[in-house]
């Protein structure tokens, strides 16, 4: 099942600098859950380390074309990623009037109200019946 892109336009340089630092440092908080291997909180610190650094990479590309405005079309995974990037501001940034706070307030807005909106397809083929939620519970050491 493909999810429809998470579409951000407009986005300045400065605003994908921003972002970029967000991710860095969200990065680097996940990067104490890799620590305590073998626990759950360890596989998805892993998963969201992988999307962190795609999201680095992508911005980092954008920041170096040297266009002044641009869009950014996320996958789904990613955009969730962005959107714990930016609400992780909150915790590192004290300082209510700083560009950065701003910055991670407006993005962190524009992704939940795009995130809200996916539609999320029900067909046959993607409806979770309560026998496969029990087998994947067992599964689960």
């Amino acid at each position: 099942m493909q999810l429809p892109p998470i579409k951000l336009t407009k986005v300045t340089r400065e605003h994908a600098k921003v972002l970029q630092y967000l991710v860095c440092e969200y990065l680097d908080e996940q990067e104490k859950d890799l620590q305590k291997q073998a626990s759950v909180r360890f596989y998805s610190a892993l998963q969201e380390t992988a999307l962190l650094v795609e999201l680095f990479l992508i911005l980092r590309s954008k920041i170096e074309s040297r266009k002044p405005k641009f869009g950014l079309s996320l996958k789904c995974q990613q955009a969730v990623t962005l959107f714990f990037a930016c609400n992780h501001a909150f915790k590192i940034v004290t300082d209510k009037e700083s560009y950065v706070y701003h910055c991670a307030q407006c993005y962190l807005n524009n992704l939940d109200k795009a995130l809200k909106s996916v539609n999320i397809p029900r067909d046959s083929e993607t409806t979770i019946t309560a026998a496969s939620l029990e087998l994947a519970y067992k599964l689960i050491p």
